[in-house]
């Protein structure tokens, strides 16, 4: 194409000595060189995606007069992971064979239910009692059941560790 018949691009090129964008500069700049003094937390999350389970779920007594298929996922949070290099042992960490026992077998034991909020709540309960290492947990419960698919109904859910409790519990297994 001739240079003559070439049009201006609508989107200029610009670089940091223009004005629009020279107060923009520090955006490039990490937080380091911005001199802000980092402080670091290590934790280690361990996620469980779209366990199946059946419940007795729902409002009505219809809903909750047969199972009901629902998906589960969970993100627990652990602070002060060790180093996992070496020789770990399972009890450095959480066991997440735990939890999916909890929500395939414990849990539809439980009964009916009538609300999935009431299930992303009795799940990350039960997480945070399975170490005091474990800060925070997160649940999403789908019920597939209420919309055509490939729409579902969810419910998300983040629970975090009472930190008073939580220094006591590792205090406790310290000694």
């Amino acid at each position: 194409m001739p240079k003559s018949e070439r049009r201006a691009s609508p989107h200029p090129v610009r670089f940091a000595a223009d004005p629009p964008l020279a107060g923009r500069v520090s955006l490039l700049l990490s937080p380091r060189e911005k001199g802000y003094t980092l402080v670091m937390t290590d934790t280690q999350t361990i996620t469980l995606s779209d366990v199946i389970t059946a419940l007795r779920l729902g409002v009505s007594e219809g809903e909750r007069g047969r199972e009901q298929s629902v998906l589960v996922s969970v993100a627990v949070s652990l602070a002060d992971p060790p180093s996992f290099a070496g020789a770990p042992a399972l009890s450095d960490t959480v066991d997440y064979d735990d939890i999916i026992r909890y929500i395939r077998e414990a849990l539809p034991k439980e009964g009916e239910i009538k609300l999935i909020e009431t299930v992303a709540d009795r799940i990350a309960e039960h997480c945070l009692a399975l170490s005091p290492r474990i800060v925070a947990a997160d649940v999403t419960v789908k019920k597939p059941s209420v919309l055509v698919s490939p729409g579902m109904v969810q419910v998300s859910m983040r629970r975090t560790a009472d930190p008073a409790k939580r220094r006591q519990a590792l205090h406790v297994a310290g000694e």
